[in-house]
């Protein structure tokens, strides 16, 4: 085992050692299960959204803790709202969700204003199917990707309030 490797290299030095390890028979127990559910079934993504409901209601103000879901089980709920309501709690989750609202209600208000803005309706759209039935937030592309675009949009209300552009400014 892992303590055995350590004795053995410290007796002959003296370079540090850094160990981690969270395998216990609870975790082994919890990956069968899942391991068993998720290859011999059509309705994977159903047990593994079941098992982040009942994760978030075991926990529902903190949640499991970052990357909790991922921890316990080996894999992720393949959805970025329930992850983040088992990992985070019901707090994060609904500022999560309002954040999201949020987001989609500005670049719907864009894309009304100005043509040119629609096809990110299109874009995070797609992004957003696949966030629901596949992602992970921890790597959540739409998630940046959102995130660039409110950068983007926050730099132009700054820049055109200021009454100068970029160009402006380097000449």
């Amino acid at each position: 085992d892992g303590f055995t490797v350590c004795e053995l290299i410290r007796k002959q030095s003296q370079i540090p050692i850094i160990m981690l390890t969270a395998k216990d028979e609870e975790t082994d127990k919890n990956f069968e299960e899942v391991k068993y559910s998720v290859t011999n079934g059509s309705m994977a993504r159903f047990y593994l959204w079941q098992l982040a409901v009942k994760e978030m209601l075991q926990s529902p103000m903190l949640g499991m803790g970052p990357a909790g879901f991922q921890i316990k089980y080996r894999t992720y709920p393949h959805n970025i709202l329930l992850e983040c309501l088992s990992d985070f709690g019901l707090i994060a989750g609904i500022l999560f969700m309002a954040a999201c609202v949020a987001l989609v209600a500005l670049i719907i208000k864009y894309s009304i204003s100005c043509r040119k803005y629609f096809h990110l309706i299109i874009i995070l759209s797609g992004y957003a199917v696949y966030a629901m039935l596949s992602g992970t937030l921890y790597s959540c592309e739409a998630l940046f990707f959102t995130f660039a675009i409110i950068i983007w949009q926050l730099t132009n209300r700054f820049v055109g309030k200021q009454g100068h552009s970029w160009k402006k400014r380097s000449q």
